[in-house]
This record gives C-alpha cells, structure tokens and sequence, in this order.
C-alpha cells in the first residue's frame, strides 16, 4: 500500500496548457485526504520554499492544510510542516554544495565557451552555493543541443555533479543531492519503506526519482518528457491521461484500481 506521495510542481501540479497557470485544486483535495487518512504527501521541487508558498497563495489555496505534509526544495532540501529540518541531510547537503560551487566556478568560463562554440548560447546562467548551476536557453531545443556538451565536461571535470535538463533549463547538481536521493531521505524520516512510495513528475530531472535503485513506484501525466515516460513504462508505472494534474489523477486512480491507494472522495470521481 502507498503511504507517501511525491509530486513534481511545475507542468505536474500546475497546468500551464491553456496559457495560464492552474493548480489542481482537486488534486490537492485528494492529497490533504490521503494525509488525513493517515499518508504523507508532498512536493519535490526546484524551486524555493519561499516561492512554492507564493504560488499556492496566488491561487488561494492554503498552505500545509494539511498538504503538503513535506517538501524538497532546490531538488535537495527537505523541509517537514513547513520548516527546513536542521538534520544531518540537509547540513550535509548544503556543506557539499558550497564546495562543490567553488569547483564548478572555475570550470564554468570554459563550459559556457564550449556551448557558444557548439551553437548553443545561454541567455542567463546562475551560480550558486545552495542550487550549483543553472543555464537558460532560448528554447528547449537549444538546451536540448547544449546538453550532450554540457554533461561531457562536467563528467570529465566535476565527476561528483550530474546535468539534467528541464524544458530551456540546463541544471548541474550534486549526483549525492537530486530529487530521488531527498524523497529516498523523506521516507526515511516518516519510517516508509521506499516500496511504499509513489512518485510522480514531468521532467527530466525527475529522472532520479525514476530510479531502479531507489524502488519507489513511478507515475507521469502524459505531458511528460518521451524519456521520462519511458523510464515510467519500464519501471512498469502508470501514465496519466491528461496534462499535468488531471494525468496525476488518473495516475492515482489507476494505483487505487490495484488496491495501492486508499479511497478518497474527491467528487466527480
């Protein structure tokens, strides 16, 4: 039986198809009574604690009432009842990142170099000791050219840092940090074992949640990235009908089809 849900934001939770962002509402309803009845759920993300409870009050919906039981933020940071935990994951985490920033600092000019030359110009890029890099590209495409060359040079020169690409956003985090390593630590804090989790995203740097190793159960809306609903399918997931929230639910409905998720009535059902 699942006990705990994580769930990717952006183009998981939110919908951005009709030009305009929505949040799931019923999807949310359906999680604070999956926590209610005794689950755990929450959001895995890029994005800042600070801008996920934004974004919720934007759309009027209330924070950690009671979802979201959890969130990692940053894709490294675990935050329970709204507070970042001061545990041995997150102090290790933030320790490793301000040196592994320092490294990547004096590589980045001839990474950045390498995709000018490859026909792959970021528009913005951003250094930091809490995320490590981010470069923006004017389309996915053009992420999706420099990224081959991006990940060669990290690989050769920053062997503790991974690359992923998000949409026109390409990432280098801690291969130590990553969205699954922080779920795998979540379920570890709320005593669940890793078989008894289910994760659900979008994008490629949900991909470590996809993981074999870490065992969770995996779903994707149909959005998703190709590769990443391949990684679902061989996992022997279950792929949403529906963009973003609407596929998560269809997701979750066919888990409570297999038995795995409790009912819980969200209306129109």
């Amino acid at each position: 039986m699942i006990r705990l849900i994580g769930l990717d934001y952006d183009w998981t939770m939110l919908d951005y198809s009709s030009g305009k962002p929505v949040l799931g509402k019923q999807l949310i309803t359906y999680l604070g009574g999956f926590i209610r009845a005794g689950g755990f759920a929450g959001i895995v993300s890029g994005r800042t604690a600070g801008s996920l409870r934004d974004e919720f009050a934007r759309h009027g919906v209330p924070w950690h009432a009671p979802f979201p039981s959890f969130c990692v933020v940053q894709e490294a940071f675990v935050f329970y009842d709204g507070a970042a935990v001061p545990d041995a994951y997150n102090e290790q985490a933030r320790a490793d990142m301000e040196r592994q920033s320092e490294v990547l600092a004096s590589f980045l000019p001839g990474w950045l170099e390498a995709m000018r030359s490859g026909g792959c110009s970021p528009v913005r890029w951003s250094l930091s000791s809490d995320y490590l890099l981010s470069v923006e590209f004017s389309c996915d495409r053009e992420a999706e050219r420099a990224h081959p060359i991006l990940k060669d040079a990290v690989r050769r020169q920053a062997p503790a840092c991974g690359v992923h690409r998000n949409c026109h956003l390409l990432g280098v985090y801690l291969l130590s940090c990553g969205k699954g390593n922080a779920l795998a630590r979540v379920a570890e804090h709320f005593d669940v074992s890793t078989q008894q989790v289910l994760a659900v995203g979008d994008g490629l740097n949900d991909l470590t949640m996809m993981e074999e190793k870490f065992g969770f159960l995996c779903g994707a809306p149909e959005n998703a990235d190709p590769l990443l609903l391949e990684r679902v399918r061989d996992r022997g997931g279950r792929i949403g009908a529906g963009s973003a929230y609407t596929g998560v639910m269809d997701v979750l409905r066919q888990y409570r089809a297999d038995g795995l998720l409790p009912y819980v009535d969200v209306g129109g059902d």
